[in-house]
C-alpha cells in the first residue's frame, strides 16, 4: 500500500508542461531584454556601480590595515597589504555578483 503522505511524482505530461512554462518565461525575458535600447546612461551607471563596489572595500581594507600596523606593529605580516588585497577580492566578488544579477555580462 502506498504512503498517502509521500509526495507525488509528477507525470511526464506535467513535467513537459512545467518545462514549457519555464522555457516560455525565459524566452520572454530574453526578448524583453533584447528589445531594450542600448542606453549610454545605463552603461555609465553600471560602470559607476562596479567601480564604487570595488573601490570602497579596497579603501576600507587599506585604512583598517594601516591602523592595525600602527596600533600593533608586527614584523612578520603587513596588515596594510593583507587587508588591501582582501578588500580588493571582496570588491571584485561584489561587483561580479551585481553584474551577474543585472545580466550585463552576456
Amino acid at each position: 500500500m502506498a504512503d498517502p503522505t509521500a509526495p507525488r511524482r509528477p507525470t511526464p505530461q506535467q513535467e513537459q508542461e512545467a518545462f514549457a512554462r519555464r522555457a516560455s518565461r525565459k524566452a520572454e525575458r530574453h526578448r524583453a531584454a533584447s528589445a531594450r535600447p542600448a542606453n549610454v546612461l545605463l552603461w555609465m551607471r553600471a560602470i559607476g556601480i562596479v567601480g564604487w563596489s570595488i573601490v570602497v572595500p579596497t579603501l576600507i581594507g587599506l585604512f583598517v590595515g594601516r591602523w592595525l600596523d600602527e596600533a600593533a606593529p608586527s614584523g612578520s605580516i603587513s596588515w596594510t597589504l593583507t587587508l588591501l588585497l582582501l578588500g580588493l577580492v571582496v570588491g571584485i566578488a561584489v561587483a561580479g555578483g551585481w553584474v551577474r544579477r543585472e545580466g550585463l555580462g552576456r
